[in-house]
């Protein structure tokens, strides 16, 4: 009796072992950056934007990032000259356009730049906004990546209500973001939330906002624990640190995430170092 106990134990530890094995082999690693890219145009800001549109898509293009999804890029300058630097190894990209014209007078600032397939699946304006956000068209982007083993993912790239104390604005949006990926949610097919969120994890919305959309978010992890709010002496930001950008992903066995850190992005003006927004960028790697 013990024996076949014994028998049976072995057999499952075996069978975990190889399943476990089996998987670790067909595991495909994918490399995300977002980066709310503080390209907002003259008048609106002076932010050394030629000198940055200068250096930041050759900064870019010596990452080996999979998948990169920008906040603000408002520019047009800015957005034709990534997509012109790097279209040799991101050909894939999109753009969410404004909804009419000539109101909001600025577009939704949100580009995506891919090594693998995009398929714009649905698109959602935010309905209710405050001061200044209301100028833009701020939403989000629901995009099927393809992978190069065959899968997809969901990703929706989003930037979202400013205001510290707009917390009721921002779960609002969050709400249509919710709608919107439960019409296109399919078995098997992890669902992401990547953006500025402009939700620091501090704030009662946040745990409100993943409970709401069923998700998990990427740590972060580092010497530099926030994301927005870089003081420097080459031109004016706020000077709130909050961690605002984040990855947000669906519950998924197959899905796991490492190693979510700051990407501090700089260059040289006047022997000063400059950055090259007032957000750090945040990278992660995922396992599917």
């Amino acid at each position: 009796m013990n024996s076949r106990y014994a028998y049976r134990v072995m057999k499952k530890i075996w069978s975990l072992f190889f399943t476990l094995t089996l998987s670790s082999a067909h595991a495909f690693e994918f490399k995300v950056l977002s980066w709310n890219t503080y390209m907002l145009p003259s008048p609106i800001k002076k932010s050394l934007q030629k000198s940055r549109i200068a250096v930041i898509p050759g900064k870019l293009k010596q990452t080996r990032f999979d998948l990169l999804f920008m906040q603000e890029a408002f520019m047009k300058s800015f957005r034709k000259s990534v997509k012109e630097k790097l279209k040799k190894t991101h050909p894939h990209n999109y753009y969410l356009k404004s909804p009419s014209f000539p109101f909001p007078v600025f577009g939704s600032g949100l580009l995506v730049v891919s090594k693998y397939p995009v398929k714009l699946l649905d698109r959602v304006y935010f309905k209710t906004c405050t001061d200044a956000d209301c100028f833009a068209a701020k939403g989000a982007a629901l995009m099927e990546i393809t992978l190069p083993t065959g899968d997809k993912i969901q990703v929706s790239n989003t930037h979202m209500q400013a205001t510290e104390n707009a917390g009721a604005i921002r779960m609002k949006q969050l709400g249509q973001i919710h709608r919107m990926l439960l019409k296109h949610q399919q078995p098997g097919v992890p669902q992401f939330l990547i953006g500025d969120l402009n939700i620091d994890p501090r704030e009662p919305e946040f745990m409100m906002g993943m409970n709401l959309l069923g998700m998990d978010y990427g740590r972060l992890t580092g010497p530099i624990l926030w994301t927005s709010g870089r003081v420097n002496s080459c031109y004016k930001t706020g000077s709130r640190h909050e961690w605002v950008d984040h990855m947000w992903f669906s519950h998924y066995p197959l899905i796991t995430n490492t190693n979510m850190r700051v990407r501090d992005f700089t260059f040289q003006r006047n022997g000063k170092s400059c950055p090259l927004s007032d957000h750090h960028a945040i990278e992660a790697s995922f396992r599917f």
